[in-house]
């Protein structure tokens, strides 16, 4: 019975989006449809739930095949606040038809399950079929519109190179397993202390595993399929995928890698590198060129969406860096910059949805001289990039700096140098934006845009929590760190 009460919040994720297939299954024609308040409502239980779930302490349940810990239950309710931001996002877009919104939401809520699964999941098997899981309503998502060329090429990249990460994931676990006989990451681990595999083996199943993991990270040599994706997929399921799919990446990678591949010192909140596989360099590399890379692309995007896209993926290879200096400060900060993610990311895309909505296009020449004609949209996306790339004071700012400080520590000179690098022409990027977007006051570009209501309510409902993670830093990464504090390794 205890085990069950720990995994509620999945329980009752279940439970409503049963209820929204069944409300669709059922429905005939009816005025009245309540499938958005279903869903908002179920998520919303399992979100409390979930903050409840605080008071029992960290345990492995169902044989150590799930575990809930510190990490799990962080990510728990950022995935269910995702799915939450992302049911709202679809009612205000016209991208999302009315007539398919259910099916729409069906797919974000099983996602949000598969990935509250993926950041508890201890179990090799386990792990790789709520992966698949993520990665299947991925390719949906992406082709969401299926009368869009776009969004078709978009879910068809998906489809091949979740395809291709899927066989390496495979065949590393497959490995794995045959070396140890067991798929209990904790027990592998304990295996591998007292019996340490062969240097060449470990190498090959640890390029294997982060292959398959950069793909979900959108990490250098796996993150080509994101810009694509990202700007085709409908925008309300962009904002998912480009935040729920990477960060259940990151969950994975934070709990299998420093589990499987480095052993926690005592007393000291740091991890040393188990087996004598160099693969923090392997690390070092993906994110430098992951955030050059990012960068560059960005900054030569002539189209909103795909410019926030690219900066996104440059993020991934800033975030990496919280995981390669094994330490409790750089894990924490990770945590932190996908906290401020959340809601810089999704606010961005919302932001460019309304602006799709209202001009056909997010092409920069297209929304040229947009502040005239929507100040409050303008500036909050705006403030929204601001954050996310860390600016300051935006809270952004404190979590990069949070990042570098902790490779500084590490005397990783070469990264931290890199890193700086990636930021400036990410700044650069931002300003053709906001240069864009400011255009000529003299000569608007068209009629002013009004903004609805409900548009300033949820937008200041992303912005708010955004400012006070930045005014509240402290304590975010506070509980970021007892977070990571009560992992079970």
């Amino acid at each position: 019975m205890r085990e069950l009460i720990l995994i509620l919040p999945e329980i009752l994720l279940a439970l409503t989006l049963a209820f929204v297939i069944l409300g669709e299954v059922t429905y005939h024609g009816e005025r009245l449809r309540l499938i958005s308040v279903t869903a908002l409502l179920g998520l919303g239980s399992a979100f409390l739930q979930a903050l409840l779930a605080y008071q029992y302490g960290a345990e492995r349940v169902f044989s150590g095949t799930l575990v809930v810990d510190g990490l799990s239950l962080f990510f728990r309710l950022f995935f269910i606040a995702l799915a939450m931001i992302a049911v709202v996002m679809s009612l205000h877009s016209r991208e999302i038809a009315p007539s398919r919104r259910p099916e729409y939401i069906a797919l974000i809520t099983a996602g949000s399950l598969g990935m509250c699964i993926a950041a508890s999941a201890a179990n090799l098997l386990l792990a790789f079929l709520a992966l698949q899981f993520i990665n299947l309503v991925g390719y949906f998502l992406a082709g969401y519109s299926k009368r869009s060329p776009r969004s078709n090429e978009a879910a068809l990249k998906f489809l091949i190179v979740g395809a291709v990460a899927g066989a390496l994931l495979a065949y590393g676990m497959a490995m794995l397993f045959a070396s140890t006989q067991l798929l209990n990451i904790h027990e592998i681990h304990r295996t591998l202390v007292s019996t340490p595999l062969a240097a060449t083996a470990a190498l090959v199943i640890f390029l294997l595993l982060f292959l398959a993991l950069a793909f979900q990270m959108t990490l250098f040599p796996m993150h080509l399929w994101a810009s694509d994706v990202f700007s085709g997929a409908p925008t309300p399921a962009t904002a998912f995928l480009a935040i729920g799919v990477r960060a259940a990446g990151f969950a994975l990678a934070i709990r299998f890698l420093l589990v499987l591949f480095a052993q926690p010192a005592l007393q000291s909140g740091e991890w040393q590198v188990l087996g004598g596989v160099p693969w923090q360099g392997v690390l070092a590399l993906a994110s430098g060129v992951t955030m050059i890379a990012g960068s560059l692309l960005a900054l030569r995007q002539t189209a909103a969406k795909k410019m926030v896209a690219n900066l996104v993926v440059a993020e991934s290879g800033f975030l990496i860096m919280g995981l390669l200096v094994m330490n409790e400060i750089g894990v924490s900060a990770l945590l932190y910059n996908l906290l401020v993610q959340l809601f810089a990311i999704a606010g961005a895309f919302y932001v460019i949805s309304h602006f799709v909505n209202e001009v056909r296009s997010d092409r920069l020449t297209e929304l040229r001289g947009m502040l005239g004609r929507t100040v409050f949209q303008s500036v909050c996306l705006i403030l929204f990039l601001v954050s996310l790339i860390g600016f300051p004071p935006m809270p952004g700012f404190i979590g990069k700096f949070a990042l570098i400080g902790a490779a500084l520590q590490q005397q990783r000179i070469g990264l931290v140098s890199v890193a700086v690098l990636a930021f400036a022409l990410s700044a650069i990027a931002l300003a053709r934006l906001a240069f864009a977007l400011i255009g000529d006051f003299k000569k608007l570009s068209g009629p002013p845009i009004a903004t609805p209501l409900r548009t300033k309510i949820f937008l200041g409902f992303l912005m708010m929590p955004l400012l006070l993670t930045g005014i509240f830093a402290e304590q975010a990464l506070g509980w970021a760190t007892k977070s990571i504090g009560s992992i079970l390794w």
